[in-house]
């Protein structure tokens, strides 16, 4: 759902088929006419006719993803390493604002006039549609220079902007960038060797996204002091996993006189700290320090992964909260509250630790999904499950599958990647576990 948050504002409305297949793609099970027509509002003729019509949009990534229905009812599948987002763009058509927007990002025209001319559109239809990217960027940041016809406001910020536009529009889908993803794979090697880290699948395909934005920035004559130096803190800020992350000693140190103060002040708020606790909060004040350092704007530290984050509910974590609070220490604006909650989760696990529970990942999807399940599932849920991953169907508290399997355990039946209806399934199944 992240990816049709920041996509749809630069397309055109959604198109029906685009409804049908989103409603589709969310259900479970074998879905009626009547239930699609009653769920979207349409009259049943509407929905025959526009299953019909995405059929046939669908035909051509057959085998992939599959509709058909019959007597029973609407039949869709879809692969689990399928990315809805390669249809996307056959359903719907790219708005003025989008045509801007990616103008404005590869800087293909010289000019407002010139973009005008080059998809034949009038000088005031393209101002009018520059009112709704100036209104997405504003949360940002970032405006448009109209005279220059460029994107205007602090380097990291327009980066920022592009990383969230590029990868939450194309993806696992394509390559959005004019410099060659080899040159860009062959600069992340060499970086992560530097460094002296490594990065799950997922990550990494982050990482060259970030470095596609920076490299094709740098090309249009857009450099920051440090290119270096921003990259390596990006990668440790941003990309490298926590447990990686506490373990570089020489990074800390770098701005310990820094965090120090603020060190001080968690320490006096919060209940006495674990050795292994204490070293988890240097490393996140450290870390949440050094991106405001490079971003300067606290909002941005609001990103897509962020805000899948569900606020603490257990009563330790509510009392440590209070604490800050009674210190001063607990941010009023909502990005900032964010941003100490993702601190407080740095020695949360060492406040309490949550019961384990055991889930059988057995789906086929590409290694890429797979990882950035687990991860998304282990995080989603970390405030009040320990979820580990395992093999053993036979003793598992839950089997996620897209499978016909035979198995007494609890079963949840999803492709990769996942829906908001799949969270939303997942989201039910964990509350009835805390109930029962």
């Amino acid at each position: 759902m992240i990816k049709e948050t920041h996509m749809r504002p630069f397309f055109a409305g959604e198109a029906p088929q685009l409804q049908l297949l989103t409603q589709l793609d969310t259900q479970a099970t074998v879905v009626t006419v009547t239930a699609l027509a009653r769920t979207l509002g349409w009259d049943r003729n509407t929905v025959s006719r526009q299953l019909q019509d995405l059929q046939a949009a669908l035909a051509p990534f057959a085998p992939a993803v599959q509709l058909n229905w019959d007597a029973r009812g609407v039949h869709y599948w879809r692969r689990g390493d399928f990315n809805l987002g390669t249809v996307v763009s056959t359903l719907v058509r790219q708005s003025y604002a989008g045509q801007i927007f990616e103008d404005l990002m590869s800087a293909t025209s010289p000019s407002l006039i010139a973009f005008g001319l080059r998809i034949h559109l009038s000088e005031s239809t393209v101002r009018r549609s520059l009112r709704q990217v100036t209104k997405t960027l504003r949360a940002y940041g970032v405006t448009v220079a109209t005279r220059a016809w460029q994107l205007q406001g602090p380097e990291p910020a327009i980066r920022y902007l592009l990383f969230q536009y590029t990868w939450n529009t194309y993806g696992t889908v394509s390559w959005p960038f004019k410099t060659p993803v080899s040159v860009v794979r062959r600069t992340l090697t060499l970086t992560l060797a530097r460094l002296g880290v490594t990065l799950a699948a997922s990550d990494r395909l982050k990482a060259t996204f970030w470095l596609g934005v920076s490299q094709d920035r740098q090309h249009l004559g857009h450099h920051l002091a440090d290119e270096t130096q921003w990259v390596t803190d990006l990668i440790m800020t941003e990309l490298l996993p926590a447990e990686q992350w506490w373990q570089r000693d020489s990074f800390v140190e770098a701005h310990r006189s820094e965090v120090a103060p603020r060190l001080a002040a968690w320490q006096r708020a919060l209940p006495p700290l674990t050795a292994t606790a204490a070293t988890a909060l240097v490393a996140g004040l450290t870390r949440s320090l050094v991106w405001q350092h490079r971003f300067n704007d606290a909002p941005l530290l609001v990103g897509g992964d962020q805000l899948l984050a569900v606020r603490r509910q257990q009563p330790t974590f509510q009392r440590a909260q209070r604490r800050l609070q009674a210190a001063g220490l607990w941010p009023q604006e909502a990005y900032g509250q964010l941003r100490a909650e993702q601190l407080l989760r740095h020695c949360w696990p060492q406040l309490v630790t949550p019961p384990t529970v055991t889930v059988v990942l057995a789906v086929d999807a590409a290694p890429v999904d797979r990882q950035a399940f687990q991860r998304q599932l282990q995080h989603r849920y970390a405030e009040q499950w320990r979820v580990k991953m395992t093999t053993d169907t036979a003793h598992a508290d839950l089997v996620v599958t897209n499978y016909n399997v035979t198995t007494t355990r609890p079963v949840l039946y999803l492709n990769l990647p996942v829906t908001l209806g799949d969270w939303q399934r997942l989201d039910t199944w964990f509350a009835q576990l805390v109930q029962g």
